[in-house]
């Protein structure tokens, strides 16, 4: 039936049915519906001409083919939702209509409804038509479905889980449309299209155009015509710019090739536009071509030997101008190219150093001419400079050129020595001591260089020491890592490689396109880069880099030093005690080639402007390391500036940073620690949450093992740890109790008011330390002491800020369970009355326990017994040899005291476990030495007066025969009136301090 139903509508056509300049209508009867062409489903759907659809499903409707009758296609509606039907709505019908229809399963429903359309063009559903059904509906047989008395209406079907075939009715209308399509389109003209002089340039497309509709075109024909149109947007019409109409008629179905070409002036359509062929009727188009008019004017264009445009791409314009290190005269190639619609004149200029093979060039539009550009190696030095290419009149490029001419006096590195190590090389130092800095170690003849891995760590590599000249230059290669990441290079230079000049900024350093490559087989792409205003004299060049690469120093003059030895680590503790040991260390390296003997310098620590300590030193090999350490014990609380010093004899030093050193006075007290340090946490405290609270149990067996004594007295608890954040205050409060428990018990930890509060204040957490070097973090001293009354202990700590840090503390991980917290943002530590469920870290804790220091008593008189005032008595620890000749070190410890009018005097001794030599001494009398070998009361003291000789008023002293010691208390000589022939260092002779230079 379908094939009668063309047949019909061509023929209406041809015998001039319908009117050929308008749309029009067309009866057919009897008509038909077979749904055997397949069209797509999807959007506008339309089942035959006419036809439509409701709603917006995609898979409501679908083509099944061998379902239709007799095995034909048949078209099918699946599930329909009771909320928004998708209905198959028919073109006008008159009469009467049927479908066939068999089901899918039993859920099978076919209803008709009367349609109509609305002004906005959309389907609107009226009242359902009764229809009449023959034959027995089924799933493996067709039935008819009819409706009757329709009066040119549209139907709306409705279909759940059918299948339709063969659609009949008495009559149809169907509507006539005329419709064009652009098929496709090609631009047959540039698309960089020449302007002429006057700014003229063309434009000519060709393509296809379709009659898609249902009538023919006539020409003169209303919209039978095309343009070219430039295109806006999607949402936009084009601009037409030309239109031309068709000449001939387009029958139905028939594509015309058409071409249509115009002149537009640059002065209006000078940006590059998009033009397409665009049909006037239904306004369809096809895409064209991007178009970009070419203006009458020179375009200059600077292309390297490989065709890259060094004009518009920084990273290849400074490939090409870097020459690097050079011995011969050294060509490269470019094209100088006019991209423009005029002739262009060039000038050519470089630097000195350099000579290019055309100075002026004449270059046609569209045309190339090269060029040779030679860095000239007559005279050795560094030349930079720009390649200056202008076109007279219009614009100008600049290409950075630098070369490095070789000169053999000149300092030069390129990192080749040993290979196959990747250390610093001799005469260049890490400033960072943190080994950022390493070579690549190729030896497979791959480029090395020198690069630090890091960005977040950058770190000045400086070069042996270097003489200046006014005015000189230096020159080196830099590169990224690798194309991912950030990477910095910075130029300084410094007179002692501790403070620096920057000469040469990281934003004056373009790293783009550059690659140092992470393997010997990577590619590399490097930049050069030269430094320029580095004053007259002698430094250290020093490159900070992150995550970059530097290769090709070259430049100054390297200057050969006697000595060159830095300070790689030291370590002066910034608190001492009253006569405690205190210990700095100094790590050394040797950067200069030569070795220095042990014999050639002295170690020594100063304190306070004096030199208090030697060590023992040994030979230094080039590039070797050495290690000091320094012990002396302080006497006076107090500040104070300190240092380390290596001293030559031909007057070279290196002497380390100085430090502020805070000692402390001496205290009566004993360490009493529990726990050992295995590990680190946030305990007792948890200083990354703004507040925090924990208690932990020390039980009596726990103490008892760390010393802890019933009746002790505790008067602080310290805890130590690191913080590399930064400081942070917070407000500490601290409470301790006894007890008898052995084991934590449940989470509630115990109420403030059951136990002592020691501790109530600000406390400030500075930024100290580090994991592998941790210090006293917290220290808690007590108002009052503590008394501990031989069982357990509990010690609950609470802090509540405003801020927080990562702090943490030393911990043992092998106590289990003894220590609980929980910690907050918000809640207030009052609020943090239940303890977390889980275990925190148990805290290595230092007990501080006061002690009764022992005093030493006695008299000093004269030989007839009267009491003598203002002795002075120094005590100064020592400790014999021991059988096999060799002694413990002892501190240099030392009490100070004085007779009163009684001669007595009284002198509290906090290390009475040692030994001491007392001096008694004053003006008038001979000194006396004792050995003190217990600290109580002793007899009494016998100073003799001095006897002036008889010859002069001159009191002299009676040479004392004395012990001499270390520093750190060994006996080196026995009843020495004298220290000639001992070795250089610092002593202790006749109750004094003495240095032997």
């Amino acid at each position: 039936m379908k094939l009668f139903k063309h047949f019909v509508l061509a023929a209406a056509l041809a015998c001039g049915l319908v009117a050929s300049a308008q749309d029009a209508t067309h009866t057919i009867s009897p008509y038909s519906v077979d749904f055997e062409t397949t069209v797509s489903t999807s959007g506008d759907f339309a089942a035959a001409k006419g036809w439509g659809r409701t709603g917006t499903s995609s898979s409501q409707f679908s083509y099944r083919t061998s379902q239709g009758v007799d095995g034909s296609t048949a078209l099918y509606s699946g599930y329909q939702s009771s909320s928004s039907p998708n209905y198959l709505v028919t073109t006008r019908l008159t009469g009467t209509a049927s479908v066939m229809v068999k089901n899918y399963n039993d859920k099978t429903v076919v209803k008709f409804f009367k349609a109509t359309k609305s002004a906005a063009g959309e389907y609107v559903i009226g009242e359902e038509i009764t229809s009449t059904v023959t034959g027995e509906p089924s799933t493996t047989a067709y039935c008819t479905y009819s409706i009757s008395g329709l009066a040119n209406e549209m139907v709306a079907i409705y279909a759940h889980y059918a299948y339709l075939d063969n659609f009949a009715a008495t009559s149809a209308e169907v509507d006539l449309y005329k419709s064009l399509k652009v098929v496709s389109c090609k631009l047959v003209s540039s698309s960089e299209p020449d302007c002429d002089a006057e700014g003229n340039f063309q434009v000519a497309l060709t393509g296809k155009i379709t009659n898609d509709g249902d009538l023919p075109f006539n020409p003169g024909d209303e919209g039978f015509s095309y343009s070219i149109g430039k295109f806006n947007s999607t949402s936009t019409p084009h601009v037409i710019v030309a239109t031309k109409p068709f000449d001939k008629v387009l029958a139905v179905g028939e594509t015309a090739d058409v071409e249509i070409s115009t002149t537009l002036n640059v002065a209006n359509y000078a940006t590059r536009s998009r033009y397409d062929l665009v049909e006037n009727y239904k306004n369809t188009s096809a895409y064209g071509s991007w178009i970009e008019p070419v203006k009458y004017e020179p375009k200059l264009v600077l292309r390297d030997n490989n065709n890259y445009n060094m004009g518009t791409d920084a990273s290849t314009a400074k490939k090409f101008g870097t020459f690097g290190m050079i011995s011969a005269n050294t060509e490269k190639k470019f094209t100088v190219e006019n991209a423009g619609a005029a002739p262009m004149s060039v000038e050519i200029t470089v630097p000195e150093g350099f000579s290019v093979s055309a100075a002026a060039l004449n270059v046609l539009a569209h045309e190339k001419k090269e060029v040779t550009l030679t860095a000239l190696a007559a005279t050795p030095g560094i030349f930079s400079g720009n390649l200056t290419v202008k076109v007279v009149g219009y614009n100008t490029i600049d290409i950075p050129l630098s070369a490095t001419v070789l000169d053999s006096n000149k300092f030069f590195a390129n990192f080749e020595d040993d290979k196959d190590s990747k250390a610093v090389p001799t005469g260049w130092y890490d400033c960072g001591n943190g080994n950022y800095w390493t070579k690549t170690n190729y030896t497979n003849g791959s480029n090395n260089f020198m690069q630090n891995g890091t960005s977040s760590y950058p770190s000045i590599l400086a070069t042996p020491k270097l003489k200046v000249e006014a005015g000189e230059k230096m020159t080196f290669d830099a590169a990224r890592n690798s194309k991912y990441g950030t990477s910095t290079v910075d130029v300084y230079y410094s007179a002692d490689r501790k403070n620096w000049t920057k000469v040469l900024a990281s934003e004056n350093i373009d790293l783009t396109g550059t690659n140092a490559g992470t393997s010997a087989t990577a590619t590399q792409t490097w930049a050069n880069f030269v430094v320029e205003g580095v004053p007259a004299g002698e430094y250290y060049i020093g490159f900070e880099s992150g995550y970059a690469s530097i290769d090709n120093v070259y430049g100054f003059k390297k200057l050969d030093v006697a000595h060159d030895v830095v300070a790689t680590e030291t370590d002066m503790p910034a608190t001492a005690t009253v006569n405690d040991e205190y210990v700095a260390t100094m790590k050394v390296r040797n950067i200069n080639t030569v070795a220095e003997t042990a014999e050639a310098y002295t170690a020594t620590l100063y304190f306070n402007g004096e030199a208090v300590a030697t060590a023992e030193t040994s030979e230094i090999a080039s590039a070797g390391e050495a290690n000091f350490e320094f012990a002396f014990t302080p006497h006076a609380a107090g500040t104070y500036p300190a240092y380390m010093k290596l001293a030559w004899t031909d007057g070279y030093e290196m002497v380390s940073d100085t430090a502020q050193v805070v000692v402390n006075e001496e205290k009566a007290t004993a360490a009493v620690v529990a726990g050992v340090g295995n590990g680190t946490a946030s305990s007792p405290l948890f200083l990354n949450y703004k507040n925090s609270v924990s208690e932990t149990l020390y039980t009596a067996e726990m103490l008892a093992a760390a010393g802890l004594k019933a009746g002790d007295k505790i008067g602080s608890l310290t805890y130590q740890g690191y913080n590399t954040v930064g400081d942070v205050t917070t407000n500490v409060k601290a409470f301790v109790m006894n007890c008898a428990d052995t084991e934590f018990g449940d989470a509630d930890y115990t109420a403030d008011a059951d136990m002592t509060k020691v501790f109530d204040g600000e406390y400030t957490f500075k930024k100290q330390g580090k994991s592998t070097e941790q210090v006293d973090m917290l220290v808690i001293t007590f108002a009052e002491p503590f008394i501990y009354n031989g069982g357990a202990i509990r010690v609950k700590m609470q802090s509540e800020a405003t801020a927080y840090k990562n702090v943490y503390f030393a911990t043992d991980g092998t106590v289990a369970k003894m220590c609980y917290g929980n910690k907050h943002d918000s809640k207030k530590v009052s609020e943090l009355t239940q303890l977390a469920a889980s275990e925190w870290k148990f805290p290595v804790t230092n007990f501080g326990v006061i002690l009764t220091p022992k005093v030493l008593k006695g008299k000093v008189v004269d030989k007839s017994n009267a009491a003598i005032e203002g002795v002075s008595i120094e005590l100064v620890a020592i400790q014999e040899p021991a059988s096999d000749g060799e002694a413990a070190r002892v501190a240099d410890v030392r009490y100070q005291g004085v007779t009163n009018a009684e001669g007595v005097f009284e002198i509290p001794v906090i290390k009475s476990e040692l030994k001491y030599l007392a001096t008694f001494s004053k003006p008038g009398y001979i000194p006396a030495q004792i050995a003190i070998t217990e600290i109580t009361e002793i007899p009494d003291v016998v100073l003799e007066k001095e006897v002036p000789t008889a010859v002069t008023d001159v009191v002299t002293s009676k040479a004392v025969n004395s012990n001499v010691y270390t520093i750190d208390g060994r006996i080196v000589r026995t009843n020495a009136t004298s220290l000639e022939g001992l070795d250089k260092g610092i002593y202790i002779f006749q109750g004094k301090k003495q240095i032997v230079r």
